[in-house]
């Protein structure tokens, strides 16, 4: 029997196919040589190697000894009871396990790569980006505008008052010295026309395009009643990102304010200026176009205004008992954080020496700026030695009138402060300039009216409702 299995595993042989343990054999060598390095880490495929090892060992013993030519008689032994194939399952289990390691691993590997490609990739086009525009990178706000209100967006409901309360910290300044601070004469001469009020408008952010330059600025600037003593712009004369702050804008904007009855006291906002492409340019443009204005030879008035400022942008002056304040406060980002802050601190220096000097000299306080107060002003109106604390401790009436935001709003008390009245104007295609009477007599000495009978919640009727004999124990200290 034994001699007829040898014969038949002869003829198999022959025949070119490999006999059953010569297969195994090679089966564990290819094992070994298919291995990958990285699966020796897990445990449990050291023993698969050292089984597979065996198996190798066990089989090739059994191919040694099986002859090639037919053996000697032998005396017929008993067949050894034959083992069942018990490593066929536990085989196939094992090539899969190490299958489906071996396509984790790769896996991971690709992954891995792509993640660091892209990496690359990524902070290739950031320096890309940067080194095109490097005024992207330059400030937190600049996607930003106006703190979250772009100019020219969707005007807001009169309910989504923002609130101009401002902590005493806010973000680091550079350093300026004091020699960096402009020495500014802190005297007014008080000028008056036997009155105790003054009428004057007020209108902002205008003419953006050519329907506002070509119809609608000039009716406005028609309509003005001839009782009025001056006209305010309140600043944003161009919508930079179209207008691109091209001198032509400039000339157009300059007539249409001169075709006013009334003088004219021009403010910039952040699209004239601070947002063109070179603020040298900005500044040259408003120097030649607007810088005193009121001085032009279609005017003539009796105010002593003083003017300080870069281009002489700001002013101040005393008529009738009531101070009036233009300051150069815009919207938007600061494009050079030491100019900003050393403008602000300049001009709140000036204005509280103005107010503290001439306290006997005028009743309440008119404060004319284009921006609405947010984070990038918290130097000049917040804190304990701010403007708004400071309007706090003078106790008088404070009106303060701005621009930027593009919707109307009132806020009284605003910044906590009882006698801090601020008003946001409409933008000029919403509404014509609003008139404003201030008379020092009156219990309620501040009046308002806007165009088209829109209303007036606070001072359509007069404002400050605050007995005057009270004004000092209120509010001192």
């Amino acid at each position: 029997m034994v001699a007829e299995e040898n014969r038949a595993a002869d003829d198999h042989a022959e025949e070119g196919a490999p006999g059953p343990a010569l297969a195994t054999y090679a089966e564990g060598i290819f094992s070994l040589l298919t291995f990958d390095a990285a699966t020796s880490d897990d445990e449990g495929e050291g023993s698969i190697h050292e089984g597979a090892g065996r198996r190798i060992e066990e089989e090739t013993e059994g191919v040694a000894a099986v002859p090639v030519q037919d053996p000697p008689p032998i005396q017929p032994t008993p067949s050894p009871p034959k083992e069942e194939d018990t490593d066929t399952d536990s085989d196939s289990d094992s090539e899969e396990a190490i299958c489906k390691r071996r396509v984790c691993y790769c896996n991971r590997k690709i992954i891995f790569l792509g993640a660091c490609l892209l990496g690359v990739a990524l902070g290739a086009a950031l320096a890309i980006s940067y080194l095109i525009n490097p005024s992207l990178y330059k400030s937190a706000a600049s996607s930003t505008e106006s703190h979250g209100r772009p100019n020219g967006g969707a005007e807001e409901p009169a309910s989504a008052q923002p609130t101009a309360t401002l902590s005493d910290e806010s973000f680091a300044k550079p350093n300026a010295t004091v020699e960096e601070v402009s020495p500014l004469p802190t005297t007014l001469t008080a000028t008056s026309s036997n009155e105790t009020y003054i009428t004057f408008y007020v209108m902002a952010d205008t003419p953006y395009t050519d329907h506002e330059r070509n119809v609608v600025m000039p009716t406005d600037l028609a309509n003005l009643d001839n009782d009025a003593a001056f006209l305010v712009h309140l600043g944003d004369l161009q919508d930079a990102k179209v207008d691109e702050c091209r001198e032509g804008a400039y000339i157009v904007a300059s007539d249409i304010l001169k075709q006013s009855a009334l003088p004219v006291f021009p403010l910039p906002g952040d699209n004239d200026i601070n947002d063109c492409e070179s603020l040298e340019h900005g500044h040259l443009m408003w120097k030649k176009y607007f810088a005193r204005m009121d001085e032009d030879e279609l005017w003539d008035h009796q105010f002593q205004v003083l003017r300080w400022g870069q281009v002489d942008e700001s002013f101040a002056f005393l008529h009738n008992g009531i101070l009036f304040l233009g300051l150069n406060i815009i919207g938007g980002s600061p494009r050079d954080l030491k100019e900003w802050w050393i403008r602000h601190a300049t001009h709140l220096r000036l204005v509280k020496e103005l107010m503290t000097t001439h306290r006997e000299e005028f009743d309440a306080v008119v404060l004319f700026a284009h921006a609405s107060p947010g984070e990038y002003h918290e130097d000049f109106f917040g804190g304990r030695d701010g403007l708004a604390q400071f309007v706090k401790r003078l106790g008088k009436p404070f009106l303060h009138l701005h621009g930027d935001d593009h919707y109307w709003y009132e806020q009284e008390n605003a910044f906590d402060v009882r006698n801090y009245m601020m008003i946001s104007l409409d933008p000029g295609e919403d509404a014509p300039p609003i008139k404003v009477t201030v008379d020092t007599s009156a219990a309620n000495p501040i009046k308002i009216l806007r165009g088209g009978n829109r209303e007036v919640q606070c001072c359509q009727d007069g404002w400050w409702q605050v007995e005057k004999d009270l004004d000092d124990d209120r509010y001192e200290g």
